[in-house]
C-alpha cells in the first residue's frame, strides 16, 4: 500500500464533507416552507450533529460574537463530522475490496 492512498482518502473525505454541507446550505432555506416534506425531515437530521456541537461549544446569546461563533462552530463542526464520517466509508469500503481481490487472486493462481 502506498502512503497516498491514505491522503487521497483523507481528501475524498474531506471533498465530499464539503459538498454535503453545501448541499445542505442550499437546501435548507428551500425547504422553510414546507416544513413536513421528506427533504426537510433529513436535513433535519443531517444538521442534528452540528447543531449539537454549536450548543455544546457556544454559549447562548443574541450579540454578533454568538451568532458569529455558532455560524463558525456550526460550519467547522458538519465538515469535520461529516469528513470523518465519510473516511470511514471509504476505509471499510477500501477494505472490503482490497479483501475481495485478494481473495479472488489467490482462487485464481496456481499453487
Amino acid at each position: 500500500m502506498t502512503k497516498s492512498l491514505p491522503v487521497r482518502r483523507i481528501l475524498a473525505a474531506l471533498l465530499i464533507s464539503i459538498a454535503l454541507n453545501g448541499l445542505l446550505l442550499v437546501l435548507g432555506p428551500l425547504t422553510e416552507h414546507h416544513p413536513v416534506s421528506v427533504i426537510a425531515r433529513v436535513l433535519d437530521l443531517l444538521g442534528r450533529p452540528a447543531a449539537a456541537f454549536t450548543e455544546w461549544l457556544v454559549p447562548a446569546g443574541h450579540d454578533a460574537s454568538h451568532i458569529l461563533g455558532a455560524i463558525v462552530v456550526s460550519i467547522l463542526s458538519s465538515t469535520i463530522f461529516y469528513a470523518v464520517v465519510a473516511w470511514i466509508i471509504l476505509k471499510i469500503l477500501t477494505r472490503a475490496h482490497q479483501e475481495g481481490s485478494d481473495q479472488s487472486g489467490s482462487l485464481s493462481t496456481p499453487k
